[in-house]
């Protein structure tokens, strides 16, 4: 059964990669991640000159600000992240997503027999791994960052928060992946995984019961991990059920698809 399972992912995977490598999708999501964490870095690092700037420019003592350390440079980071880049991870992973039914490439996919078990979980696999890739980009150029303009970098805790992160990038994906399955809809698809996202990061306060522990706390869970302010139960449990929705998405995801007509 594995190996029936990797004779018929293999070529879905290649047909995914080509797509990603094609199309530039994975070129521009490293470009973005190397962006951001330059930026991420410089601008935690000059903030507050910048900000001194400004205020003498307008006649005003600046006020006294704290010191600037390396854990500033962290949240700000995953503050550049959560603006940016998971909005740009949300357009590449509808779009691929949604690209072989508006080319009409589902005739000639499933021609050879492709389950479409198989084929979705090609789609989140590809997705997922130039996520990390990009990642590994970014987080480079921040580690190189970090180094020049603060001369340490705690590699335990910002991996740590990074994790975190991921988990809830992963999280995102197979929701818009259930999204976009069910309806079909490129526009659909992006509008409501935009707007839950939205959604789901403005509620982050409402931190009581269970819903401190849902998959839209692991941005907040990873910023206070980062500065070491996490609680160990609070970052288990939050991990742990974000898992468990996330797989429960996937499945979902899996017999939607299944039941879904390809014309």
């Amino acid at each position: 059964m594995m190996s029936s399972w990797r004779c018929s992912m293999k070529p879905l995977l290649r047909y995914e990669l080509f797509y990603f490598t094609k199309t530039s999708r994975l070129i521009v999501l490293g470009a973005v991640a190397f962006i951001l964490s330059a930026l991420a870095a410089l601008s935690a690092r000059y903030m507050h000159e910048i900000l001194a700037y400004v205020f003498r420019q307008e006649g005003i003592e600046p006020p006294p600000m704290d010191p600037v350390t390396v854990a500033d440079a962290y949240v700000e980071f995953f503050s550049q992240y959560a603006q940016i880049y998971v909005l740009v991870l949300l357009f590449i992973a509808v779009g691929a997503f949604t690209h072989d039914r508006t080319k009409n490439h589902y005739p000639f996919i499933f021609s050879h027999g492709t389950r479409k078990n198989h084929y979705v979980s090609a789609k989140f696999i590809m997705i997922v791994a130039a996520m990390l890739v990009s990642l590994a980009v970014g987080v480079l150029s921040f580690f190189f960052y970090a180094q020049v303009l603060f001369g340490t970098f705690d590699f335990l805790r910002f991996f740590g928060g990074v994790a975190l992160f991921v988990l809830f990038m992963i999280f995102l994906i197979v929701f818009a992946g259930l999204v976009t399955f069910a309806t079909g809809s490129y526009v659909i698809g992006l509008v409501v995984s935009i707007g839950a996202y939205i959604l789901m990061t403005s509620i982050t306060f409402v931190d009581f019961g269970v819903f401190g522990y849902l998959p839209n706390q692991l941005i907040n869970q990873a910023n206070l991990f980062v500065v070491g302010d996490g609680e160990p139960r609070v970052l288990f449990m939050t991990s742990l059920i974000s898992v468990v929705v996330t797989v429960l998405l996937y499945l979902a995801t899996l017999k939607v698809f299944s039941r879904k007509p390809l014309s």
